[in-house]
């Protein structure tokens, strides 16, 4: 298994970049608090070719709230059978390695990646990173608009079949990729993982 500590150049071509798009479905909103990651997808792209998938249901070992069923329609049926979190987070370092990380308000699923990592004992470090929350916010800057990935993707013309499960967000964000770089150059010279990230960063 690789470390997840490989080096990436930012200066890496935007047709080159290693992308991993990435979504969960939770128990809840705060990892720090006990919430724990019941569905994850995370594909794995280069130049628009699928490298490794990720996807799966995954046992949080404790109850899930009706209020999160609610949104995801996961309950403690549908996730019978289900790998357990140690398993499922194993798999992340090496899927992750070297690859910018691509999903919508980021920091939320982060953090439960990262705090399952540090619970169990494997490498959790710093990742190029690009969020579509902020990416949203960058080209669309009305005070008035919402940016929540359905927003988004409606603005976009891009369709969820499957809303709020981990698949069809993931699904979302890959066509909705070449589309926000469309926008951007537009506005910007833009050729480098270093060119989008001060982009997006504003």
């Amino acid at each position: 298994m690789q470390s997840g500590r490989e080096s990436f150049d930012p200066q890496t071509p935007l047709d080159r970049l290693p992308l991993a798009f990435l979504d969960l479905e939770t128990t809840g909103l705060s990892a720090s608090r006990g919430d724990r990651m019941v569905e994850i997808c995370v594909r794995r792209m280069q130049g628009g070719r699928l490298l490794r998938e990720l996807n799966t249901r995954v046992q949080p070992g404790r109850p899930i709230p009706p209020a999160a069923t609610r949104i995801h329609g996961l309950d403690a049926a549908a996730l019978a059978g289900a790998p357990t979190e140690a398993e499922v987070v194993r798999q992340l370092p090496d899927l992750l390695a070297g690859a910018v990380v691509v999903a919508h308000n980021a920091g939320f699923d982060l953090s439960f990646i990262n705090d399952a990592l540090h619970r169990h004992s494997l490498p959790a470090p710093p990742r190029p990173l690009i969020d579509t929350l902020a990416f949203s916010r960058r080209l669309w800057p009305q005070p008035e608009l919402r940016h929540t990935l359905a927003a988004m993707a409606e603005r976009l013309g891009v369709r969820n079949a499957a809303p709020h499960r981990a698949y069809g967000d993931v699904q979302v964000l890959i066509a909705a990729w070449p589309l926000l770089l469309r926008l951007a150059a537009r506005q910007q010279e833009l050729r480098s993982f270093a060119d989008l990230h001060g982009f997006v960063a504003g």
